[in-house]
């Protein structure tokens, strides 16, 4: 068939020049590569896992800070809460859903298990954090909000620790111990892992979430250790557990769920008031200032969201382009070097679809092979990235919607690669190059 010996004839004009043929290859494929790693790494760092809810979640911030100077962040205020305040703005019932936690550490094992205990990260937080965050449950549910406002030792656990204790059978119901203490299992995650991690970006937001959660209100019984940021500006002598609970000390997360403006307005008001109340009391000793922000905000307020995203992601783009221009002034020089074969075959009766057929099919290998050569450089490259920092193990992932991008890229290269040299070679005169002879 016609397509068969156009095909050979491409293959050999490929064989006929290897190291031209490898450059061209090479230089869609460091393209493709450059590109590909840029644009997964951005989309995943600059990713909302919220995205559906960035009009109804606020993170509180409260400008508590010291009356000498201002806190070193993006809007000058403190990116955490103090415990005093972070539990008296809980108490409001303005908020449909409300969430104080933090970060911490617990030994864990389980009842007659023959595993020795294991050292596992914890977050202390309320029950509708699970719900305000979209978690999904494996097995059971989240403790209940009468839990919030008692010591009952229950817990929340995640696949991998479930499948490491409990085979990955419905653990519901059984004993784990804490710390010492032995904990209800109320319910078990499954594989759930946010980028980045929007509720809490103050330590390692790209890795994995907690593996144990438990209520907020047992940190004054168990006072496990903040793990984080932890910032105070008080000069009062420190005492081992208390500055953490009655100091100038920030170390909590707080987000409220504000569904409608007249909630916002609502709590922005009982916010002011509660200001004004500890500012009667000798604190708040700085100008009014507090934020509700919404996910995308808070993202750029602790710095993982940068302005200059979209610039990097533009120049990526554009560094295919210019790989992409270098590809077909080759290609097209190639071809025209070629043109008394060219002629030649035209005189002989071969038509323009004939020779365009052909340098087409030549230029798709061509793209194939830079394609193919495109997806290993980026596997390389993302593997780079994960050696050189074990929290970058998720955000550099080749995902099937990168994978399936990366196939549309090489279909356009494929038409703007070959189409243009290829048609501008089929177009050529016999005549006038064969008069020349």
């Amino acid at each position: 068939m016609l397509w068969r010996y156009n095909f050979k004839l491409a293959w050999l004009s490929l064989c006929k020049t290897p190291v031209l043929s490898l450059l061209m290859m090479s230089a869609l494929g460091v393209g493709i590569a450059g590109c590909l790693v840029t644009l997964t790494i951005q989309v995943m760092m600059t990713n909302n896992p919220v995205k559906h809810k960035n009009d109804n979640l606020f993170a509180v911030q409260l400008d508590a800070w010291s009356p000498e100077y201002s806190f070193d962040s993006f809007n000058d205020m403190p990116l955490q809460l103090t415990y005093q305040d972070a539990v008296a703005l809980h108490t409001s019932l303005i908020p449909t859903r409300s969430v104080i936690m933090c970060r911490t550490s617990f030994v864990i094992q389980a009842k007659n298990s023959e595993l020795v205990p294991k050292f596992a990260v914890a977050r202390m937080t309320s029950s509708d954090f699970f719900t305000m965050f979209d978690v999904p449950f494996l097995y059971g549910a989240a403790w209940d909000s009468a839990a919030d406002r008692s010591t009952a030792r229950v817990v929340v656990l995640s696949k991998q620790i479930n499948d490491l204790f409990f085979g990955g059978r419905d653990s519901v119901g059984e004993t784990l111990y804490m710390n010492g203490a032995d904990f209800t299992i109320v319910g078990v995650l499954e594989d759930w892992w946010p980028i980045p991690k929007v509720y809490d970006p103050t330590i390692h937001e790209f890795s994995r979430p907690a593996k144990v959660y438990a209520p907020f209100s047992l940190t004054p019984v168990f006072q496990p250790t903040p793990e984080g940021r932890v910032n105070s500006w008080s000069t009062q002598a420190p005492n081992p557990y208390r500055d953490y609970l009655n100091n100038e000390t920030t170390w909590l997360q707080m987000w409220v769920e504000l569904p409608t403006e007249e909630h916002r307005r609502t709590f922005a008001g009982y916010i002011e008031s509660y200001i004004e109340a500890q500012q009667q009391q000798g604190r708040f000793q700085r100008p009014l200032h507090y934020a509700l922000n919404k996910p995308s905000d808070w993202l750029l307020i602790n710095q993982i969201v940068h302005k200059d995203n979209g610039l990097i992601i533009s120049l990526s783009i554009l560094f295919l382009i210019v790989c992409q221009a270098n590809t077909v002034v080759m290609l097209l020089a190639k071809f025209l070097c070629k043109v008394q074969e060219t002629s030649v075959r035209r005189a002989l009766g071969a038509s323009r679809q004939s020779i365009f057929s052909q340098y087409l099919l030549e230029a798709t290998l061509i793209v194939i092979g830079g394609g193919v050569l495109g997806l290993v450089l980026t596997w390389l490259g993302l593997a780079g990235f994960r050696a050189l920092n074990r929290y970058y193990q998720f955000i550099t992932l080749l995902h099937w919607q990168t994978f399936a991008m990366a196939l549309g890229f090489t279909f356009l290269i494929c038409l703007v690669c070959g189409a243009l040299p290829a048609l501008r070679a089929s177009r050529t005169q016999p005549a006038r190059y064969l008069n020349t002879q």
